[in-house]
C-alpha cells in the first residue's frame, strides 16, 4: 500500500493504546506541532485556566500525539491509536493518563485535529450490559496529515523513546498478583 492509497476503515482490533513515552525536539516535528497548534486553535486550550497548573500543556500533548501518529504511520499506516474520551479517566490519580501527566485537554486536542481534517476517529462503544465488549475510541491520521508527514525528514532515530515506560504484565503473571 502506498501513502496515497486510501486506508481501510479504522479497525478496532488493529490498534495500540496512546503511547505518551515518545518525544522529539527535532526542528521539523516542532515546526509541524507549532503550526498545527496555531492553525487548529489548540492554543485556545492552554488559555483555559483551572485550579492547578498543568504539568503538560495542550501544546505538549499535541506533540506527543503527533509523534505517536507519525511513528505508527512509519511502521504501519493502518494502525490506529486507542484513546479515552471519558473525562473521568483523566481525573483520578491512580489512573493511566493522570500518572502520565495527560489531562482531559487531550480530548480537545483530538477534537480540533478532527475538525481541521488531520485526524479521523471511530467512536468507542460502552457495552453496559456486560454481555459484550466495550471499546475506546480509535483515532488515526488522515490523508491531510499523511501529506504533512511525507514532508518530514525525521526518522525513528530522531525520536526519544522513554525507558521508564508503563509495563504491561503478561496475563499469566497478572493472575498471580
Amino acid at each position: 500500500m502506498t501513502d496515497s492509497d486510501e486506508l481501510p476503515e479504522i479497525d478496532r482490533e488493529h490498534s495500540v493504546p496512546l503511547d505518551v513515552h515518545k518525544w522529539s525536539d527535532h526542528s521539523e516535528i516542532k515546526g509541524l506541532s507549532d503550526r498545527l497548534y496555531s492553525d487548529c486553535n489548540i492554543n485556545d486550550l492552554d488559555q483555559l485556566r483551572g485550579n492547578k497548573k498543568a504539568k503538560r500543556t495542550a501544546q505538549d500533548m499535541l506533540r506527543v500525539l503527533l509523534l505517536d501518529l507519525y511513528v505508527n504511520w512509519l511502521k504501519d499506516p493502518a494502525l490506529a491509536i486507542s484513546i479515552s474520551r471519558n473525562k473521568n479517566d483523566y481525573r483520578v490519580k491512580d489512573n493511566r493518563y493522570n500518572r502520565l501527566h495527560i489531562s482531559s485537554k487531550i480530548i480537545g486536542v483530538v477534537d480540533l485535529l478532527i475538525d481541521h481534517g488531520f485526524v479521523e476517529q471511530r467512536d468507542g462503544y460502552n457495552n453496559r450490559t456486560g454481555a459484550g465488549r466495550s471499546f475506546q475510541t480509535r483515532i488515526r491520521h488522515t490523508q491531510k496529515l499523511r501529506e504533512e508527514f511525507r514532508c518530514l525528514l525525521v526518522d525513528l532515530n530522531d525520536i526519544e523513546f522513554d525507558g521508564l515506560r508503563e509495563v504491561e504484565l503478561p496475563p499469566e503473571i497478572r493472575t498471580l498478583t
